[in-house]
């Protein structure tokens, strides 16, 4: 599988929002109204091409220093693939080449091995994001 990931075009937003909807709408019962949101419009989403199909997609929202990974959502068929630890890659490089210090993210609690893997931290407890448990976690990108 040839995976290209890179930062998302205006006419990509549709299928990226369709992927996110396929994620955590229809998989994990996240309402609509709370998976979209303002940010969507202000936010540099990056996407992952397997092929020409969209598998994978998520969104840096900048900050002072520290920057925000958020709405990370791999199609199902590619879970494993890497996929997801190549978004967070370019998540990672797009995020220092724009002046981010640190990257930061509310994980949902079955992925934080995953972003743990990654060199993230976990900093304070578990709390509830559309029902669903989370937890804050970030990591420096620049000393």
């Amino acid at each position: 599988m040839t995976l290209r990931v890179r930062e998302a075009v205006p006419g990509e937003m549709e299928p990226l929002l369709l992927l996110r909807e396929e994620v955590f709408c229809a998989e994990q019962g996240v309402p609509l109204d709370e998976e979209r949101d303002a940010h969507d419009a202000t936010a540099l989403h990056l996407v992952a091409f397997a092929g020409g199909d969209l598998v994978g997609t998520c969104r840096l929202l900048a900050g002072d220093g520290l920057w925000k990974l958020g709405r990370m959502a791999v199609r199902r068929s590619a879970r494993g693939t890497g996929v997801g630890l190549a978004l967070l890659a370019e998540a990672e490089r797009q995020a220092l080449a724009r002046g981010a210090r640190r990257l930061g993210f509310t994980a949902q609690t079955q992925a934080i091995g995953f972003y743990r893997r990654g060199g993230y931290r976990t900093l304070g407890g578990i709390f509830d994001d559309a029902g669903i448990p989370h937890v804050w976690m970030e990591r420096p990108l620049a000393e």
